[in-house]
């Protein structure tokens, strides 16, 4: 039998999502490849073997390989991400697959039209699987969420009734409604002394105020974390050194994944409280501007200014959300859109960190 490209590159990334760890294929299958030149009146062809277990593979994967050229060739691996992120969902996609695998020979059996109803009609069921699937999981993030903004929305009333509006700390003016919004909510968050978390490994919505030691000991465990762990005590060190007391972290690295991509943090730059002439001094100013390249390349993200008309706090709402990507059918296409869920952040206390001296930053900023 023959497949068009879109469908054999689309079954390639099927028998790679089904593949067991340490690179053991669940199926395997014997292929051929026809190396005709390839244009648009002689298309370059692929050709299966047609062993039992091809089949029935092959079935599965033109399932996935309709959604392909029904989105007119659209990369699938954002689709994938969606039942795969975080490693959450994986199991549930695979079993998904091979329950459409096991029903190949069924699908061989039909007519052409019918044969495209019956793949059309199984993988819109597994994408709407798994966006059920993380909506069900992120249902208590998303609870606590909406009361908290139930909260912030009364507070943010309150406020402009008062007269009591946070102010933009550049220019002295009023926040606009989206910030004063966004202020609200990080304020009526509830202070939690023990890390909650989700189905999904997140901390729950709230803040967590803890001292490095806790943070080390909650967040610090494992090979990988604690290469991000050192290299975030360093910073924390400088920091401390100019004078930032409380330090904000968001994202993975406070969370249950195992491998975390990078520690995603920020302070106060208007606090009014740290050195600023020593900050802008330290290692050129590293510490003065967003996500410097010193600070990616060690795994770091850093944020210290809020975005135009905002304020700290609406930059710590930033943090206190994340996206989850799940697959949504739009104008007849699949595609893929960002499911917000609301969670925790830690509120880090430098207290207990031993700060460089202050000359030796000085001496490095020479």
């Amino acid at each position: 039998m023959e497949l068009s490209e879109h469908a054999f590159v689309a079954l390639l990334w099927l028998r790679n999502l089904l593949s067991d760890n340490g690179g053991k294929f669940i199926y395997k299958w014997p292929m051929g490849f026809d190396n005709t030149a390839f244009s648009d009146s002689n298309p370059r062809r692929f050709s299966l073997e047609s062993s039992g277990e091809a089949l029935t593979l092959t079935a599965a994967a033109l399932g996935t390989a309709a959604l392909v050229l029904a989105s007119r060739g659209r990369n699938l691996t954002s689709l994938a991400t969606a039942g795969t992120s975080e490693g959450l969902l994986g199991g549930a996609v695979k079993s998904q697959l091979k329950n459409e695998a096991k029903t190949a020979n069924l699908v061989f059996s039909l007519g052409e039209g019918e044969t495209t109803a019956v793949r059309s009609k199984a993988f819109d069921e597994t994408q709407r699987a798994i966006a059920r699937q993380v909506k069900k999981e992120t249902l208590p993030e998303a609870i606590q969420g909406a009361e908290i903004e139930a909260e912030a929305h009364a507070l943010m009333r309150y406020r402009q009734a008062t007269g009591r509006v946070p102010l933009n700390p550049e220019n002295g003016k009023p926040l606009s409604s989206k910030h004063q919004l966004k202020a609200a909510y990080v304020d009526s968050m509830p202070t939690r002394f023990t890390p909650e978390f989700s189905a999904s490994g997140r901390l729950m919505p709230g803040r967590y105020p803890m001292g490095f030691s806790e943070f080390s000991r909650q967040f610090g465990q494992g090979k990988e974390r604690e290469a991000l762990l050192k290299e975030f005590h360093t910073s924390l060190q400088i920091m401390k050194a100019i004078d930032i007391e409380t330090v904000h972290v968001g994202g993975s690295f406070v969370s249950k994944k195992a491998v975390p991509a990078d520690v995603d943090f920020m302070w106060n730059k208007f606090a009014g409280k740290h050195n600023q002439e020593l900050s802008r001094q330290t290692l050129g100013g590293l510490y003065e501007s967003h996500s410097p390249f010193y600070l990616m390349d060690r795994g770091l993200q850093m944020l210290t200014e809020p975005a135009k008309g905002g304020s700290y706090r609406s930059m710590q709402y930033f943090l206190s959300h994340h996206g989850r990507e799940i697959p949504v059918l739009r104008n007849g296409q699949w595609t893929v859109k960002e499911h917000t869920v609301p969670n925790g952040i830690v509120e880090l206390d430098l207290s207990s960190i031993q700060a460089y001296p202050a000359s030796w930053l000085k001496y490095r900023a020479r």
